[in-house]
């Protein structure tokens, strides 16, 4: 109303409604915190160099549609080199051919095209059957995408063919322990409400609704039917004519398209578990109804109540996953579950005890862009969540794939002086002894320039299983910190010598070495022990050098150490050092030169450098200066058996 008691009425039109009202319901894309919060991240956890085991994402990439046989492709995919994986994650970079705001590039797990149903349907789902029949955790597969982006294919796979669905309850079958039983429940939310596919009401939105239930381990659906199945093809059958009623129908962009979110629960009960609500684990199959803008699919009456319903719910599963993101593993912070029952339902599956993959579906269409844009945007965001995988779970995995390791050692048999050359490509000479055994397998890297021999004095004090490399180090890969090959090639060694988890002993370079290796084997390292030896000089030849240029005993103290750091000495001492995070158990011997070695006058000395180190990677710190190497020994075979995490305290 205006001063002078004015005013004016606008209408708003169907087509005004219906933006608005799909704007209010979106899931969000770049939220602004005003609080100084973390922002939501734009990249994916694997382009940011973090594998996250518990929360997978694969992306498919269906065909073109007979509507979009005029469009141009807007997707190209790629292996990300030098990963140390087979196969390696895939980069998938999207052009917008408006040069508008879509598009973008992604890095995920995995991107599928059409013709690799099989490979598919393994990548995503035998990790899960193998944690639900083997009771370790919970499992979810989410299908997620814009309407007609082909999620129900993805799960349900061609007609006469096998999706991930099919996939999944055939292996849990073929896998499950003897005396094991497999139930079902099969439901749609529709419209917010859970309707039962296996005893389905005459008409759509009709039949009783249901309510959640807590299991012992899970979460299931309280009134719906669930089924003891008895065979594969039995659970299929039923599932099969349950789909026939969920609720579909036709839009601008898909003929058929699906207006609930369709949720297959499979429980395997242990034998003599007491009933599946008391004990077990249970596997998801979420089939999500697709987001969708309302302006283009042009839905109108009952279908635009429904498209608001789903973009509702979706919208709940993006701030449930930006909570989680934010939250980063702290068990503290608040989570929307209760916010819509999809969210509720699948809470096991978002941040809990589950093992999670997230199948982004997408079209190559160009017209597509944007919503394809949108979809791979909140898939890199999901892939930070952090799913708390029961340790048991992990354990087991590591116990199992040591074991695998073990099984596929060759023999190595040391000549009289020594040396040895093991077959591998290309072929590697190593030095030391190598005695059959339980304990500590050392392996030293020497620094570069230098050779094996530089462990002359310290290998016979190491113990009967101590190899040293003897290897070419490039300088350029040692000051960028990038020593892939050596890497590559120590892999092999430990691989042929059927060892899990060795101690590294680096020295300078060979310690870039030794950390480069964790960063990309991050499973395959029992302990590291970083030497900085860079001090040739006598006091003497010091206080000439140092005369000459004071800041010369910072480059003598740090040495190729320095190669890591990102030079901002004044950030936070957890974003220091490019190789502080997940080095596990690690022992710094540093000179800290509490000889005749001051401290240079400078703002930053070798010794603060190292405490920032130090303190970045939780290390355990040992004075090295002047050490004999005897007390060297000691403390490499002291960092080799100290078990769990290291400590930050004074060895020596």
């Amino acid at each position: 109303e205006c001063k002078g008691g004015s005013y004016q009425m606008i209408n708003f039109s169907p087509e005004c409604a219906s933006e608005l009202c799909e704007y209010f319901t979106s899931p969000r894309k770049e939220p602004v915190r005003e609080d100084g919060g973390p922002q939501a991240p734009t990249q994916s956890a694997l382009m940011q160099g973090k594998e996250n085991d518990s929360f997978r994402v694969l992306v498919r990439v269906r065909p073109f549609l007979d509507r979009e046989k005029g469009s141009k492709g807007c997707a190209a995919v790629t292996d990300v080199q030098g990963f140390p994986r087979d196969p390696p994650p895939q980069r998938i970079v999207l052009t917008d051919p408006r040069n508008r705001r879509g598009g973008g590039e992604f890095v995920f797990d995995r991107v599928f095209h059409p013709g690799t149903q099989q490979e598919f349907c393994e990548s995503a789902a035998q990790r899960c059957v193998e944690s639900v029949v083997g009771m370790r955790s919970n499992a979810t597969i989410l299908a997620y995408g814009q309407t007609g982006s082909g999620k129900t294919f993805t799960m349900e796979g061609p007609a006469g063919g096998e999706g991930v669905l099919q996939y999944a309850v055939r292996r849990i079958f073929s896998n499950r322990a003897q005396g094991a039983k497999v139930l079902f429940q099969y439901v749609q939310l529709y419209n917010n409400d859970f309707l039962d596919l296996l005893d389905p009401p005459s008409e759509v939105g009709g039949g009783k609704r249901l309510s959640l239930a807590d299991a012992a381990n899970f979460h299931y659906l309280a009134g719906a039917l669930l089924v003891p199945a008895q065979s594969p093809e039995e659970m299929l059958q039923l599932v099969a004519k349950g789909a026939m009623f969920r609720a579909t129908g036709a839009t601008n962009m898909n003929d058929a398209s699906s207006r609930s979110h369709a949720i297959l629960i499979i429980v395997v009960e242990p034998p003599g578990g007491g009933g599946p609500v008391k004990a077990g684990s249970a596997m998801y199959l979420v089939d999500l109804a697709g987001s969708e803008r309302v302006k283009r699919s042009g839905v109108q009456g009952a279908r635009f109540e429904e498209a608001t319903m789903i973009n509702g719910s979706l919208s709940t599963l993006g701030r449930v996953v930006l909570s989680l993101v934010e939250r980063d593993g702290r068990p503290s912070s608040h989570i929307p579950y209760m916010d819509n029952s999809l969210t509720m339902l699948l809470k096991s599956g978002l941040g809990g005890n589950s093992v999670t993959v997230l199948v982004a579906c997408i079209t190559g269409a160009d017209d597509s862009v944007d919503e394809s844009t949108n979809t791979l945007r909140f898939a890199a965001q999901a892939s930070h969540v952090k799913n708390a995988v029961a340790k048991k779970d992990k354990a087991d995995q590591a116990a199992a794939e040591a074991a695998k390791i073990t099984l596929q050692a060759k023999e190595l048999s040391i000549g009289p002086e020594g040396w040895a050359e093991v077959p591998l490509d290309p072929p590697l000479k190593v030095w030391g002894s190598w005695a059959a055994g339980d304990g500590p397998v050392i392996i030293c890297i020497h620094d570069k320039g230098k050779s094996a021999s530089q462990f002359e004095k310290l290998l016979p004090l190491l113990g009967p299983r101590v190899l040293a490399p003897e290897w070419n180090i490039e300088s350029e890969d040692c000051k960028k910190g990038t020593c892939f090959k050596n890497a590559e090639l120590l892999l092999k060694l430990v691989d042929y010598l059927g060892v899990a988890k060795p101690t590294l002993f680096g020295i300078d370079a060979g310690a870039v070495i030794a950390g480069q290796f964790k960063r990309s084997y991050k499973t395959r390292v029992g302990s590291l022990v970083l030497l900085n030896m860079r001090l040739d000089h006598n006091e003497k030849s010091y206080k000439a050098a140092n005369k000459k240029d004071p800041s010369i005993a910072t480059a003598f103290m740090t040495g190729p150490f320095i190669s890591y750091y990102i030079g901002d000495f004044s950030a936070p001492a957890e974003t220091q050092h490019k190789m502080c995070k997940n080095l596990g158990k690690t022992t710094l011997m540093w000179p800290l030169c509490k000889g005749y070695l001051p401290d240079p006058q400078c703002t930053f000395s070798g010794n603060k450098i190292m405490m920032k180190m130090k303190d970045a990677m939780k290390a355990t710190l040992v004075d090295s200066w002047q050490m004999d190497p005897e007390d060297m020994a000691k403390a490499v075979l002291k960092a080799a058996t100290l078990p769990g995490g290291s400590s930050v305290k004074q060895l020596c």
